[in-house]
């Protein structure tokens, strides 16, 4: 997933890893790595940036949403619990207030 700003990309994998490039330090042959979170085991299925793109949402196969404040070099702020089965979409509200 892009970050709206542009600013960065994240990959999910399947060891529960969200990796987190800088978009503009991206090349044919490298990347330059932001950040790697492991707060997890199971498989990432969804990644979303808040449209302010001062978050970003993690879900998983495990049924929980972790939130990360990009502004904090994506610090864990929040772990969202409540999902029967695998989170498989998630959004903001256009405002980044509210995360559906």
């Amino acid at each position: 997933a892009y970050s709206y700003n542009g600013a960065y990309l994240a990959v999910g994998l399947t060891n529960g890893q969200v990796t987190i490039f800088e978009s503009e330090k991206i090349t044919e042959s490298n990347a330059s790595v932001k950040a790697k979170r492991k707060d997890r085991s199971k498989q990432i299925s969804e990644i979303k940036f808040s449209p302010d793109s001062r978050y970003m949402a993690v879900g998983a196969h495990d049924s929980y949403i972790l939130i990360y404040d990009v502004t904090q070099n994506f610090k864990l702020v929040k772990k969202l619990r409540g999902h029967h089965s695998t989170v498989t979409h998630c959004d903001f509200s256009l405002d980044s207030s509210n995360l559906m």
